[in-house]
């Protein structure tokens, strides 16, 4: 017995046993940790470890056979046994083991990062975006419409919706919004030229075809760069399955994106939106029987669909969600005429009744928080806003409206990095909806960028010359420049326009007044005065505005009671001018008026004390 082991010392078969066990248990320790960091399925670790365990008894073998001198690899018995020999043998075996497991491991992460990646896909480098385009970023084009029933469409853009409202949930994503991408819902170009506009490293496209209860979707993933399919699949299911499809392909394209996602989001792309198809039917067809956005008889319809849907489903949480949104708009829409305080009390009740049933059912819900936070914020309770907007944002960080509406609160408590950093996320996220970008004009305005406002408004006008908003700001910052010309010049378009496609906003219109006057165009002033007066009977007209209008005609005694009324009441102001009002108080058109005490004094009970 003595002999043996003192054989297998001589052989090096201890040595080699105790150098490989310490170096597989590295190897083993270094693939459990990167493997997972670049997203390689739990199998590569299992084939590493089995590749060690399995590769243990030939390196014992080995060593007992054969003995490496400086004449060559030998047989052991040929070899005498000088201490020389067995130390530098010991050695040699020890790296040239080694070396043979390092490359094996590094033969699996070859074949699976560069030939074979996640789900067999053709590799596509999405560590680092090409310059300009946005990191994990995806488009998803208008599905086509191939059912037999025209009747159907709403189907197809429903569907479209819904897979744009799961990937927007997902952090990691930058979503395109689809106000961006139903331009190229008939005709559309190349996919690189789609995903340059866009600035998109991916572009989904497919097709919808319902028949009866049963549903095909087509969904294929394309690189933007080469036009390369990435994957394509094919769902032939019963209707009732529609709701795996939309998760499957989230999570098809964040797999795609190298995107890892977690444990919230994973649940939250596997839920079931309602039990009943019926229910999800309706639900569907509600945003295309509204009509116009700020007609009361097509909110009239949204409400009466969503109505069916919860009747069909009481726990469609969804569906309460978005009833509860479309109430906190309509206390920001002056084309409702809500003025008598009872009738939006019971608006600002409807809010909270249906926001928090919706949370109640599903607490992940991003829309309930955003309408939630949109109704404190009108009504002053800034504590309240920001919890909610910030719990919004965490469960939607790719809903440009949500990053609107919250950049709008910001900007109004004076945080106006963080409110322009918001709104340029939105512009990112929704590049072809010139409203952001005269948005992003006024934060930056707002913020004292006045350069940069300028160039926000230009790039809007570009993109739609017949819009009054940017045309307005442009006036605003040629007046306070002192280029009156030009600042005549872009009142009179803001005007023009402002009147036109049979919605006119009181507020701008107060505003354009106010810059008139400041223009010495007193009578110019007074008219759009007279026509605000005339408004009121159909339009609410909000106490900021009547404040503006009321300094356009000089009657500062006025302004300054409207703007008191304003901080006394619980009423909400008109939502579109919460910016306005704010650099009217905060005196950005250098109006001297505006820094008496009185002036000042409404500025801090309204909550304007940081800008």
């Amino acid at each position: 017995m003595t002999s043996f082991f003192g054989e297998l010392r001589r052989r090096n078969v201890v040595k080699v046993a105790v150098a490989y066990a310490i170096v597989g248990w590295v190897l083993v320790e270094i693939a459990a940790t990167v493997f997972p960091v670049f997203q390689m399925p739990e199998w590569t670790v299992v084939f590493v470890t089995m590749l060690l365990i399995l590769g243990f008894p030939i390196a014992l073998i080995l060593s007992w056979a054969y003995e490496i001198t400086p004449e060559g690899m030998k047989r052991s018995h040929e070899v005498p046994a000088p201490e020389s020999i067995t130390h530098v043998t010991g050695r040699k075996i020890d790296f040239a083991i080694i070396g043979a497991l390092v490359l094996a491991l590094g033969f699996v992460v070859y074949s699976y990062v560069l030939e074979d990646g996640p789900n067999d896909a053709p590799e596509v480098a999405f560590a680092e975006s090409e310059p300009g385009v946005l990191p994990n970023s995806i488009a998803v084009l208008p599905l086509a419409n191939l059912s037999p029933d025209p009747n159907d469409a709403y189907f197809a853009d429903g569907l479209h919706e819904e897979i744009l409202n799961r990937l927007a949930a997902i952090r990691g994503l930058s979503v395109i919004a689809r106000t961006s991408v139903l331009q190229y819902a008939e005709a559309p170009p190349p996919i690189p030229e789609i995903a340059s506009a866009l600035r998109v490293q991916v572009v989904m496209e497919g097709s919808v075809r319902r028949s009866g209860d049963r549903i095909l979707v087509t969904a294929q993933l394309i690189e933007g760069t080469t036009g390369a399919h990435l994957w394509t699949e094919t769902y032939d299911r019963d209707l009732e399955d529609i709701f795996e499809i939309q998760g499957d392909i989230a999570t098809r394209i964040a797999q795609e994106l190298r995107v890892e996602l977690s444990t919230d989001e994973e649940q939250r792309l596997a839920r079931r939106t309602t039990n009943s198809f019926e229910a999800y039917a309706a639900y569907l067809r509600a945003p295309r029987a509204s009509g116009p956005f700020n007609s009361s008889a097509g909110v009239a319809r949204f409400h009466a669909l969503m109505d069916e849907a919860i009747r069909l489903d009481p726990e469609f949480a969804y569906a309460y969600a978005r009833k509860a949104d479309r109430y906190a708009v309509s206390l920001i829409s002056p084309t409702l005429a809500l003025a008598d305080p009872a009738a939006l009390a019971q608006q600002e009740a409807r809010v909270q009744e249906y926001a928090e049933k919706a949370l109640e059912i599903d607490p992940f819900l991003g829309l309930a928080y955003s309408a939630l936070a949109t109704v404190h914020s009108l009504y002053g309770r800034i504590t309240e806003a920001r919890r909610d907007y910030e719990r919004a944002y965490r469960l939607s960080p790719n809903d440009p409206t949500l990053l609107q509406r919250y950049a709008t609160f910001l900007s109004a408590r004076g945080e106006h990095t963080e409110a322009v950093q918001l709104t340029q996320r939105a512009v990112e996220l929704n590049p072809n909806f010139p409203g952001l970008r005269h948005r992003l004009g006024w934060m930056l305005f707002a913020a004292g960028d006045v350069d940069a406002a300028l160039t926000a408004y230009q790039r809007s006008l570009d993109m739609n010359p017949r819009q009054p908003q940017p045309s307005f700001g442009i006036g605003v910052i040629e007046v306070i420049r002192g280029n009156d010309a030009e600042a005549l010049r872009a009142l009179r378009i803001a005007e023009e326009f402002s009147k036109r496609g049979g919605f006119t906003s009181p507020g701008r219109l107060a505003g354009i007044a106010y810059m008139y006057s400041r223009l010495t165009y007193p009578t110019e002033a007074e008219r759009l005065f007279l026509e605000l007066q005339d408004m009121a009977d159909e339009l609410r007209i909000g106490e900021s505005s009547w404040a503006m209008a009321y300094m356009a005609l000089g009657d500062y005694e006025e302004a300054l009671n409207r703007l008191q009324s304003l901080a006394n009441s619980a009423r909400p102001d008109e939502g579109s001018n919460v910016l306005q009002a704010m650099n009217l108080l905060a005196n950005r058109w250098n109006d001297p008026i505006l820094e008496e005490p009185e002036f000042v004094e409404v500025l801090e009970r309204l909550g304007f004390t940081d800008l």
